[in-house]
């Protein structure tokens, strides 16, 4: 099996707006497995197998609308187009089927989908049941993934089941979580999760062949959902709790829509961790200023009782 070795040479971080093709939210959410769902592995032990979902409906990420996508190995999705692959990166750590390191004839992992409808448009769930790693030859840790892919608005989400990595260090896995867009046969254009200072943080950038990555040193809580959106779509946890976030990008005001005018803490981080600007308003339309900070990218950081959503924001 082969192993995907990242080396250390930084290339863009940080874009503004209006380069940027993708928004990011991280929060949590019930984790629940799928119900009934369609096998792709066929109950057979999958080490780098390649799989094809035929959806019946139409997705696109970046240039490419299509439907069928692509299991290559590790937990992604992808799309084709001739020599060129768009792909959904919900792991890069080197997983295989448990299986794989016991006797056993038949599958312990299963990877399986199933297709819901939401609101009248269709949603591709994918998910890698149970599923253990390369390098783990006593088969005691294991992790649960889904991805989400959803029809018209061409959201993305990644979420992150139950899991077991205590016996090992995560950290040697290379793992990180990534949108990419193949450009050319030299280069892509990555919207990534990295772990930084102990935190997931969301970045852009311009890759090739050697690109630099800041990789988990853990995996993410059960419940934890990573949520890329095209810029020019609504969120899902706004639209079911908040209402809209606009504008962004932003020159002065920044409106957070509190329909229903439940109690918000929210702070404004810059990139390297400060708080630029924090708060608690029960309006039904928050309004905050941000005339006074610098042209860049910030995290807007905004809970209730009930849920917390990250969203980061252009500062014009």
């Amino acid at each position: 099996m082969k192993k995907l070795i990242l080396s250390a040479l930084f290339l863009n971080a940080i874009v503004f707006a209006q380069s940027v093709d993708y928004n990011f939210e991280q929060y949590i959410s019930n984790y629940t497995n799928l119900n009934n769902p369609i096998s792709i592995n066929s109950n057979l032990i999958w080490d780098d197998e390649t799989y094809n979902i035929n959806l019946g409906f139409d997705v696109k990420l970046f240039n490419i609308t299509t439907q069928n996508m692509i299991i290559t190995g590790r937990v992604n999705l992808n799309v084709m187009n001739l020599s060129m692959v768009n792909s959904i990166v919900a792991s890069n750590a080197d997983l295989v089927d448990r299986g794989l390191h016991t006797d056993e004839l038949v599958s312990l992992s299963p990877i399986s989908y199933q297709i819901d409808e939401l609101n009248g448009s269709k949603v591709l769930k994918v998910e890698w049941k149970n599923a253990g790693f390369y390098i783990d030859d006593e088969n005691r840790n294991y992790v649960n993934y889904q991805i989400w892919v959803y029809e018209n608005s061409n959201r993305i989400e990644i979420h992150y089941g139950p899991s077991n990595t205590d016996n090992f260090n995560y950290g040697w896995l290379n793992d990180f979580c990534a949108v990419s867009e193949m450009v050319s046969q030299q280069e892509a254009h990555s919207f990534m999760v990295q772990e930084i200072n102990n935190e997931f943080n969301f970045s852009y950038q311009n890759v090739d062949e050697i690109f630099t990555v800041s990789t988990f040193t853990k995996i993410p809580e059960e419940g934890t959902v990573f949520c890329f959106y095209p810029t020019n779509q609504v969120s899902l946890k706004e639209n079911e709790k908040f209402g809209a976030i606009y504008p962004n990008p932003v020159r002065q005001f920044l409106n957070i829509e509190n329909q229903e005018r439940e109690k918000i803490d929210y702070k404004i981080r810059s990139l390297d961790g400060r708080i630029v600007q924090k708060g608690t308003s029960s309006l039904g339309k928050i309004q905050l200023n941000l005339a006074g900070l610098k042209q860049g990218i910030y995290l807007l950081n905004y809970q209730t009782n009930k849920i917390e959503v990250k969203k980061y924001i252009a500062k014009l």
